[in-house]
């Protein structure tokens, strides 16, 4: 026999699921992984307390089992929008719940070794970062992940503009009325208010990427998921998929278009050419014709201390137009992972895109961890190869003097 269920069955259902029928509580561990593992992917470690966590995930909290190696036990989360919505909502019930449940992440997963970190360059932090900038955007619009509108229950996207002003603050980073930079910062915001986001989770690609399908494009915005790009991925570490367009009125799949981001974590500040290079993925219609609309580019220099040009404390440069190909990396050490197909190629027009260049990590240039700049810093201390970022400079350099051929670059 066949039942009918209510959204709100169904969302109440997905959270018992999570949780082992239990409510939401930030300071259990098995919980805690449930619901950050659904939303920005985890990997959990080797060793017997990382089995034990792994064990108890599959049994109770929704995880799968993928294998048994001796006694590694393989596991993963799928990427199911209801249970990422489930874990949003939980997660984002209060702000000292989320507070608590990024504490309990950090020191007793993270810290402890269950939980495996294994990008170089912040990719963690950025994936928590922009996924609490996201769900932020839309919490002042009644106070909870998920808007109840009569009887029914939905997810708010979030303008784009919205976004970036929580992750970034109002101005952007970029203060003042008059200037170039003002004047840029005004016109994009204006434009991104008609640009919708709509991601509750990410999913890891396991190999490279030069172009994108539409049909990838319509299932992640449908599915609600970002992307982290596989470890060896060129140019962009990792992006999501943005709407161009009223959503009162039919979809159009020429409204979608990728918003890619690179982080760094070192404490020298990136050459400027780099975010010159940054650019989106082409994308494959379903004539099969490859185009790269207008889109948005971050630069997230995490480590950097320094500010841009004459501009004492400012930390953000806002900038618009094509990318350019990178020379041979042997002549251009800001080609990040080699040689590209995401360019354009032959008669195929680049497709200018604005370009949002950020340099540190704190909540003066990341507002939105206002509340969490603790649990933040000391995630980002995980991705230095020195704990001290004073330090790593200098470790940079002697890298350098024991590598005449740049290979470390």
């Amino acid at each position: 026999m066949w039942h009918l269920y209510s959204d709100f069955e169904v969302l109440k259902a997905a959270v018992e699921k999570l949780f082992f029928n239990r409510p939401f509580n930030p300071k259990d561990v098995n919980q805690v992984f449930a619901a950050f593992a659904t939303r920005i992917g985890l990997e959990i470690g080797e060793g017997e307390a990382s089995a034990r966590l792994a064990i108890d995930a599959v049994r109770s909290y929704m995880r799968i089992l993928i294998g048994v190696s001796g006694r590694l036990v393989i596991t993963a989360s799928p990427s199911e929008p209801m249970l990422a919505i489930a874990a949003a909502l939980s997660l984002n019930w209060t702000t000292d719940t989320y507070k608590e449940a990024l504490k309990t992440l950090i020191n007793e997963l993270i810290l402890r070794g269950l939980i495996l970190d294994r990008g170089l360059q912040g990719e963690l932090y950025c994936r928590l970062l922009l996924m609490l900038a996201r769900d932020k955007a839309v919490l002042p619009h009644g106070g909870r992940f998920v808007k109840v509108y009569g009887n029914e229950h939905k997810i708010l996207p979030a303008r784009l503009s919205q976004f970036f002003q929580v992750l970034l603050g109002p101005d952007l980073g970029i203060p003042g009325s008059d200037g170039e930079q003002p004047k840029l910062r005004n016109r994009f915001l204006q434009e991104m208010s008609n640009v919708w986001i709509n991601f509750t989770h990410f999913i890891q690609l396991s190999e490279p990427i030069s172009e994108v399908t539409e049909a990838i494009l319509r299932a992640a915005w449908s599915g609600g998921y970002a992307f982290q790009c596989a470890f060896h991925q060129p140019v962009i570490d990792g992006f999501f998929v943005a709407y161009r367009g009223d959503l009162d009125k039919p979809f159009n799949s020429a409204g979608l278009f990728l918003a890619p981001w690179q982080s760094k974590a070192k404490s020298e500040a990136a050459d400027l050419a780099l975010a010159l290079h940054l650019t989106a993925p082409f994308i494959i219609d379903d004539k099969l014709v490859r185009h790269k609309p207008e889109h948005v580019v971050l630069l997230m220099d995490l480590g950097a201390s320094s500010a841009f040009g004459h501009a004492k404390g400012v930390r953000c440069q806002l900038s618009y137009g094509d990318a350019t190909r990178p020379m041979a990396k042997s002549a251009n050490k800001a080609a990040k992972g080699g040689k590209w197909d995401g360019y354009a190629r032959g008669t195929e027009k680049e497709g200018a895109r604005y370009c949002i260049n950020i340099r540190g990590h704190s909540r003066r240039e990341y507002p939105v961890i206002a509340d969490f700049e603790g649990q933040f810093d000391q995630l980002f201390q995980r991705s230095l190869k020195c704990t001290r970022l004073e330090y790593e400079r200098f470790q940079e350099g002697f890298l350098r003097a024991l590598d005449p051929l740049n290979l470390s670059a």
